[in-house]
């Protein structure tokens, strides 16, 4: 008998009532892809848990080990504790509030004199000017966002930006004081597997919580939390009320937004999934510029190279993806690509897989050239393809696809994911 497991993204949904009292709602949705043992296909998606405090202290008590040592050499806990103290100012509470009552009254419409539903989560200050990164369901349907300091001072917010894709938001402090410590963005690729890590956030609205654990794995992809990923896992203490917060390593430097874990109970298990920084700041500097992040495309629907097709072309692994139709008019198109290339590296970057170039190509800036190294026919080339805009990102809270409409000869099939993205849209055929 297969065990269930679930995946939760870090908000503490609350919903008010006259008396004060509060509970949970939660979501659910299925995921098609499970991590553990990607044949499993009994996995679930669950968008939040109940939190376990209803009224959480405001103070914030963190409990330091004592002693920490790595294998090799001891590590001084002074170390941690000095990056944490630090760390920690550069984190904030959101707290959202959701306004889902009808016009004029009608069926739904919250009562007179009750509570909103609300969700609380976390968020990092990135800037002296009061910009906030955050997750795109912490204050997704917000209609008012309040923000609390790790000096207990509560300022409002607006929302600069969102991302629901990539789970990716931008808020902003609307009279920000003068002394915000903005946190410093790491190199993702100086991440190492084993590195020591530190989790900031305030699950069940405890502001300020630390934990600590290593870099579990990168690059993890498929887990079917949002469209666009390439999770840090970690195995550091993450809790609902996390979602939006810092993973950072033993400089104090943010690498990942902490989004979500994987869980039987909802609570903590071991398996924490966070935005690597690189994703998050192309994202965010998307958002602050435009409203909206706005994705490169190739126009190519690709799939996994496996090991029968790598043999096939003579290749010593089975790392790239397969390009199986062009989309008629497409930057791939333009460029000479055909049905049946592999992909190997973008720009002298490997693809290790139709995932990894779906979202190397996504966050590449529109009009940009890039060099591809293809095989065709046994024999390696290079191709230059110029990134095209995808026209979805024009509409950035929706997913409905254009190419649904009158579909004909040239016309590309439905998403088969029934997600209603454009499928030229680099789609990854798993």
């Amino acid at each position: 008998m297969r065990k269930a497991l679930y995946f939760f993204l870090l908000i503490t949904l609350v919903s008010g009532s006259c008396g004060g009292n509060s509970e949970s709602k939660s979501t659910k949705q299925t995921s098609d892809t499970a991590l553990a043992d990607p044949g499993k296909k009994d996995m679930t998606v669950t968008a939040n848990s109940a939190p376990d405090v209803h009224n959480p202290p405001k103070k914030t008590t963190v409990i330091n080990s004592s002693r920490f040592s790595a294998p090799a050499a001891p590590l001084d806990p002074q170390i941690i504790s000095t990056t944490a103290e630090k760390a920690v100012q550069s984190v904030v509470f959101i707290s959202s509030q959701k306004n889902y009552g009808f016009p004029m009254g009608g069926f739904g419409a919250r009562r007179r004199g009750g509570a909103r539903p609300h969700s609380t989560g976390s968020g990092v200050i990135i800037n002296t000017d009061g910009t906030i990164i955050t997750n795109h369901h912490v204050i997704a349907g917000a209609s008012e966002i309040s923000v609390r300091l790790f000096n207990d001072k509560k300022f409002k917010a607006k929302i600069v930006g969102s991302d629901p894709r990539t789970d990716i938001a931008v808020i902003k402090l609307t009279n920000p004081p003068d002394n915000l410590k903005p946190m410093i963005f790491a190199d993702t690729a100086r991440i190492r597997l084993g590195e020591i890590v530190l989790a900031i956030g305030n699950p069940f609205g405890l502001g300020g919580s630390v934990t600590m654990g290593i870099v579990s794995a990168k690059g993890r992809a498929n887990v079917g939390i949002v469209e666009y990923e390439d999770f840090i896992q970690t195995d550091a203490a993450i809790n609902p009320g996390n979602s939006g917060g810092a993973l950072v390593n033993l400089r104090g430097e943010l690498i990942g937004i902490n989004t979500a874990i994987l869980s039987k109970t909802g609570g903590y298990q071991g398996i924490g999934f966070a935005i690597p920084s690189e994703m998050a700041e192309t994202v965010m500097k998307n958002l602050i510029r435009n409203g909206h992040f706005t994705r490169g495309y190739l126009g190519v629907v690709i799939k996994d190279l496996d090991d029968r097709t790598a043999k096939y072309a003579n290749l010593p692994s089975s790392a790239g993806a397969v390009v199986m139709e062009v989309g008629p008019n497409s930057p791939a198109s333009t460029a000479g690509l055909k049905s049946g290339d592999i992909i190997l590296s973008l720009d002298g970057k490997p693809v290790k897989s139709s995932g990894v170039l779906r979202n190397k190509v996504a966050m590449t800036k529109v009009g940009k050239p890039v060099v591809l190294d293809v095989v065709r026919n046994g024999k390696t080339t290079k191709i230059t393809v110029t990134i095209g805009k995808n026209v979805d990102d024009q509409r950035p809270w929706s997913f409905s696809s254009p190419w649904k409409k009158n579909r004909g000869k040239n016309n590309p099939p439905v998403n088969p994911r029934g997600r209603g993205r454009n499928p030229w849209e680099d789609y990854d055929d798993e």
